[in-house]
This record gives structure tokens, sequence and C-alpha cells, in this order.
């Protein structure tokens, strides 16, 4: 209901008392009219005039005799009995209302209590085992960059896992490097590996396979493309010559988005050689040369899976 202002509250009270007041004017200028037309217009009949005698059956100027008025007679009435007060009349005692006992409320029959009859599991209504909890996924760290790997229906080990970016795409251009104060280029700072299998010359002769110098800037470009199985090589030159791989060119790819694989790994009791099957792209990287690298990468690992049944599983893996 809407509201009603002062404003209108107000202004209805003033218009009643105007009403009313109207009204008690009017009533009381009509009762003064009629007192004061009584009192101007009012008839005087005393006018100090004797009676007027009328005479029948005679003469004009002959006076008769006003006969005498007769008293009017007395009857006389009987003499009035004594009236004797009658008698009162005895008040009527009170009746008490009849008590009523209430009736009995009828007594109901205990309910039948059914028998409780507990189910047994059965062949033919077997009892559903709740779904075993998933595992934890596995996560890891890669150069910088991170990963995810769930499984559904059952855990899956890792027998061998290779770091993704040794296959991502190597930088095109590697820019000078900085050796006791002046710029160099980066295969000065190339080093032999841990194990001792290359020395330094041998890494240096790999790394300018690949790449050519450039003089006038002292940096090193990419020749060409090179295969996905010659990249770790390549990679590990790199990183041990202090190459920043947190910063690597392939992270600066316009659009590049992390990507996802979907897999299964069949029972450890078969004939695969890394029990991984049915590897295919989910989600792309947006970036088919980063999808390749990836595909390919994850694929030279090796899995195991101890059940019965082929279990399938998500790898997740994002660029920062």
């Amino acid at each position: 209901m809407p509201k009603v202002s002062e404003y209108v509250r107000k202004e209805n009270r003033k218009r009643t008392l105007v009403s009313w007041g109207s009204a008690f004017l009017a009533y009381l200028l009509l009762i003064l009219l009629y007192m004061g037309w009584e009192h101007l217009f009012r008839k005087d009949l005393n006018m100090n005039q004797g009676p007027v005698l009328v005479r029948l059956g005679e003469p004009e100027g002959v006076e008769t005799p006003t006969p005498a008025p007769k008293e009017p007679e007395v009857e006389e009435q009987p003499p009035e009995e004594p009236v004797t007060p009658p008698e009162p009349e005895p008040e009527p005692s009170p009746v008490e209302d009849p008590i009523v006992e209430p009736e009995a409320e009828p007594t109901l029959p205990d309910p039948v209590k059914e028998p409780v009859v507990e189910e047994t599991p059965s062949d033919t209504n077997p009892v559903k085992d709740a779904a075993p909890a998933l595992p934890e996924p596995i996560k890891g760290s890669d150069a910088g960059n991170n990963y995810e790997l769930n499984s559904e229906g059952g855990e899956i080990g890792r027998n061998i896992w290779v770091p993704i970016y040794l296959y991502l795409p190597l930088p095109r251009y590697i820019d000078a490097q900085v050796k006791d104060g002046n710029l160099v280029y980066l295969t000065e700072l190339v080093r032999g590996d841990d194990f001792g299998l290359y020395t330094a010359e041998q890494n240096r002769a790999i790394l300018l396979s690949y790449y050519d110098k450039k003089s006038r800037t002292q940096t090193l470009e990419l020749k060409g493309p090179v295969p996905l199985d010659k990249r770790p090589e390549v990679w590990a030159i790199l990183e041990r010559a202090g190459y920043d791989m947190r910063n690597a060119e392939y992270k600066n790819y316009p659009g590049l988005s992390s990507i996802t694989l979907n897999f299964s790994v069949v029972p450890s009791g078969s004939s695969q050689t890394n029990q991984l099957v049915d590897v295919d792209i989910k989600k792309s990287s947006n970036i088919d040369e980063i999808d390749e690298a990836v595909l390919y990468a994850f694929q030279q690992s090796t899995y195991y899976n101890n059940t019965e049944e082929p279990i399938k599983g998500r790898f997740t893996y994002r660029f920062y």
C-alpha cells in the first residue's frame, strides 16, 4: 500500500474541520432566522375587548337574562375496597447444569510391526563397491616450465622420465655473452660434459654444426631446423655453457599456451615396450612446432601399469 504523506493528512484534517464548521454556522443561522421571524411578525390577540354576546331568537336590542350556570351533579362513588398487595412469588431455585461425563476414547489396537528382513547380497543383486579414489597427480618442474600427470582408474608409474624441454625448438639466435668484461660468442663458454665423454672442443664443434657466427654482433644464428632426436645434445651443450634456460626463445612465441595430451598405459605384462598407447593432443599450444616437440618428448619416457586393464591418463605441460 502506498504511504500517505504528512501533507495530505494535514489537508484532509483541514477540509474536515471546515466542513463541520460550515454545517454548524448554517444550522445556527437557521435558528436565528426562525427566532427573529417569530419576534417580528407575531400577532397580539389581546385587544382588551369584552366578551361578545350573541343573542339567538330575539330581536336586536332585547336583552335576555343569562341563565345561571348549573352546578355539576356530583355522582356518588362506591367506597373503594382495600387493595391487598399480591404475595411475592417465590424465587425459582437455580437449576444446576447436569454433569456430562466425557466419553472414553476408543482404544486402538497396537500396530502390528512387520518383521525386518535383512537384505543379503546375491548373484542377481550384487552390492556395488565404492569407486576407488583417484591417485594423486604427478607434478614436476622442467627448465622453468611445469607439468602435471593425472590417471583414471589406477596408478600409473614411471620407469624412465625424459625432460620435455630437451626436445623443444632450439633458439634461432644466441646473443653475445660476457667473458672477462668483453662480448664473446657463447661457443667460448662451452665446456666438456660431466661424464668426460665429450671435451669442450668436441661440444663446440657440435654446436657450430648447427649455428653460424655473426662477426659484427658476436651472435650465433641457427642454420636450419634441427631433428627432434638431435636436440637433446644441443640443449645440453647450451645449458652447460650458461644459456638462460628459463628465458628460452620459444617461451616468447606469440599465442603460446599450455598443451594437454591424452594417453593410455597398458598392463605391464603386455608386449608393449613402454606400455604407452593412444597418445594424442587434446588441447594444442597454438604452435605446431611446440605441439610436435611435446608429443614426441612425452613418448620417450616409459611407464608401467600393474593392473589387468589399461589405464587412461592426461598430461598437461605449461610454459613459464
